[in-house]
C-alpha cells in the first residue's frame, strides 16, 4: 500500500515537473513569436534625394599646338621660334602671367623623299617641327578670350592648331560635402510624405547610400550611372544623389 502511494506520489511530481516545463517553454515560444511579429510590423520605406547647384568654373585650361615645315632645320627652328614669341606676346598683352604658361619641348620630324611607289627613301625631303603651349590658370575669363581670339596669330601666318578650353571647378570636396547633406534632407522630407499620406511616422534610419554625383553643363538634362565631370562649360551644374531607407511607425 505505501510502495502504492509512492508511486502515485511521484508520478505526480514528475506530471508537475512536465507542465511546468510545457508552460515556461511555450511562454518562451510565445514571447518569441510576439517579438518576431513585432519585428515584422515595421514597414521600410526606400526613397531617393536629390539636390543642385550651379557653379562657375575657378579655373581653366587652354593649349595650342603651332609647327613649320621646311628644307633647313636652322631656318624652321627660327620660324617655329619667331612663332612662339608672337603667341606669348598675344597671351601676355591679355594679361596671362608668366608662370602660367607652360611651354613644352619642340618636336621633331625628319621627311624623307619617297619614290614612285610610295615607299621612303634614305633621302631628307626636309624637317618638320612642333611645339605646344599650354596656359593654366585661375583667370577663366580671360581663358576664353583668349581661345575665341586665337584666329588672330593665324592671321599673322602661324600655322596653328586651337584647342577648346577646359575648366573646372576646384572646390569638389566641400561642395561635395554640403550637396550630400542637403540631398539626406530631401531624402527624409519624400520619407516623411510618404509616410504621413497613410498615417504612419518615419522611423529610424535603416541605410543609406550615396549615388553618382554629376557636373553637366547649366541647361543639360544628361546623366550617366557611372558620373559626369564637364569640363566644357564655364557655367555647370552640380547634382547630388542619396538613397536611404527609413522604417516607419504608427
Amino acid at each position: 500500500m505505501e510502495n502504492n502511494n509512492f508511486l502515485k506520489n511521484s508520478q505526480n511530481i514528475v506530471l508537475g515537473v512536465c507542465i511546468s516545463a510545457s508552460l515556461v517553454i511555450s511562454t518562451s515560444i510565445l514571447s518569441n513569436a510576439v517579438i518576431k511579429v513585432k519585428k515584422t510590423n515595421n514597414e521600410v520605406i526606400s526613397v531617393t534625394g536629390t539636390t543642385e547647384e550651379k557653379i562657375i568654373s575657378d579655373y581653366a585650361t587652354w593649349s595650342v599646338y603651332f609647327s613649320r615645315r621646311g628644307t633647313k632645320l636652322t631656318d624652321v627652328y627660327a620660324l617655329l621660334k619667331k612663332d612662339l614669341d608672337e603667341i606669348t606676346a598675344f597671351t601676355s598683352s591679355r594679361g596671362v602671367k608668366k608662370e602660367e604658361i607652360s611651354i613644352y619641348p619642340i618636336s621633331t620630324t625628319t621627311i624623307y623623299v619617297k619614290n614612285d611607289k610610295g615607299i621612303e627613301t634614305n633621302k631628307i625631303e626636309g624637317y618638320l617641327l612642333g611645339q605646344y603651349v599650354e596656359i593654366k590658370t585661375s583667370d577663366v575669363k580671360t581663358v576664353s578670350e583668349i581661345a575665341y581670339k586665337a584666329s588672330e596669330l593665324i592671321n599673322k601666318g602661324i600655322q596653328l592648331e586651337s584647342y577648346n578650353p577646359s575648366y573646372f571647378y576646384t572646390r569638389l570636396g566641400e561642395l561635395k560635402i554640403k550637396l550630400l547633406q542637403k540631398a539626406s534632407l530631401d531624402a527624409k522630407e519624400r520619407a516623411k510624405t510618404i509616410a504621413e499620406s497613410v498615417n504612419s511616422k518615419v522611423g529610424i534610419m535603416r541605410s543609406s547610400s550615396m549615388g553618382v554625383f554629376q557636373i553637366t553643363p547649366v541647361n543639360s538634362t544628361e546623366v550617366s550611372g557611372s558620373g559626369i565631370n564637364d569640363s566644357t562649360s564655364l557655367e555647370k551644374k552640380a547634382m547630388a544623389v542619396v538613397h536611404m531607407e527609413f522604417e516607419t511607425k504608427t
